[in-house]
């Protein structure tokens, strides 16, 4: 449907944004597609009404090959407010990965695990680029052990 449409990834979300639930079956289909900016597109559409349903979805796109589609599954995670200490791993994978907007939305989504990984977002203040270390002090403000972790950097 969206394939041979010639739209922007802002319309693309707009037109799914208009579909609402009814846009279910093609963020599905989307995120089974061979182009990566469709990909985005179906974490990007799962995010404007983050349910319950959409966790696997998040989870099989956070280890697509492509950091666009990473990056907006991180950001689909984050919108769906998992606290899933289980994927406490692969988040911290995600904050080492090469792409920086990568590793600046994986930090934010370690912000929402509980306990709070204090070591990893302590290794993100270090990173090389300043939106990844702004999310990481962010993600330490949270708690009273990363603010005077904080203090220390």
């Amino acid at each position: 449907m969206l394939e041979g449409a010639a739209l922007t990834q802002q319309q693309g979300t707009e037109a799914l944004s208009i579909l609402g639930k009814r846009a279910g079956p093609l963020i599905q289909e989307l995120a089974r597609h061979s182009r990566p900016a469709l990909r985005a597109l179906s974490a990007r559409g799962a995010a404007l009404g983050p349910r319950a349903e959409h966790y696997p979805l998040a989870l099989n796109l956070l280890r697509d090959p492509s950091p666009d589609v990473r990056a907006a599954a991180l950001r689909l995670y984050v919108a769906l407010d998992v606290t899933a200490p289980n994927d406490l791993e692969q988040l911290n994978a995600l904050a080492q990965d090469p792409a920086w907007f990568v590793r600046g939305q994986a930090v934010k989504a370690l912000a929402g695990v509980r306990p709070l990984p204090e070591a990893s977002l302590w290794d993100s203040l270090g990173d090389s680029n300043w939106w990844v270390r702004h999310n990481a002090g962010q993600a330490l403000a949270i708690s009273l052990q990363g603010q005077q972790l904080l203090r220390q950097a």
